[in-house]
């Protein structure tokens, strides 16, 4: 619903009534999109590695406070991450993975194995940073980083959980590949 021009909480800007949200997302958004293109910030050997994104195992409960994860398995060159696989996303991973001075352009491939929320829960989430990152590089790749799309490997199980975000975003992805359950055996 669209405020009168009187309403506080709304400004005119370019003949258009916005939101005061709009309004505070719109003088963020350089800022936001800054962060979206940042790569690890501490220097990283040549070769692969593993990062442990979990504070907590499957088996804990889901607390409100706990911190979740999954990992994220890299090979590197000249000190940058070339190559990125999440895996599990499970509650916080984004938090974890920025925290280790990860950026959400580190990340071509993610893999679920399985359709409970501590393996899926930040799924949308990168997902969503990934659209507003390759959204943001339209015209121009900065930096030199190139805007790959992502490529999703997922149990049945999670695909069904998944699927309306995926086709959602449907431009983010190079591809999805979708592992059948093995139930005869």
């Amino acid at each position: 619903m669209l405020k009168s021009k009187n309403d506080p909480e709304c400004t005119n800007r370019n003949d258009e009534i916005m939101h005061y949200y709009d309004n505070i997302a719109s003088e963020n958004r350089d800022k936001i999109r800054s962060i979206l293109h940042e790569k690890k910030k501490q220097s990283i050997e040549k070769g692969v590695g593993l990062a442990i994104l979990r504070r907590w195992n499957s088996y804990t409960p889901a607390l409100a406070r706990s911190e979740g994860g999954g990992y994220f398995l890299y090979s590197t060159e000249e000190n940058k991450v070339n190559y990125g696989i999440v895996i599990d996303p499970g509650y916080d991973f984004l938090r974890n993975f920025f925290a280790e001075g990860f950026g959400i352009n580190d990340i071509h491939a993610i893999l679920v194995s399985h359709d409970h929320p501590d393996h899926l829960d930040d799924f949308s989430a990168i997902i969503n940073l990934k659209f507003e990152a390759l959204k943001s590089r339209v015209d121009k790749e900065k930096d030199g980083i190139p805007q790959e799309k992502i490529i999703a490997v997922l149990s049945e199980g999670s695909y069904a959980k998944l699927k309306n975000d995926i086709k959602l975003h449907h431009s983010v992805f190079k591809d999805t590949i979708v592992i059948p359950t093995n139930k005869d055996k």
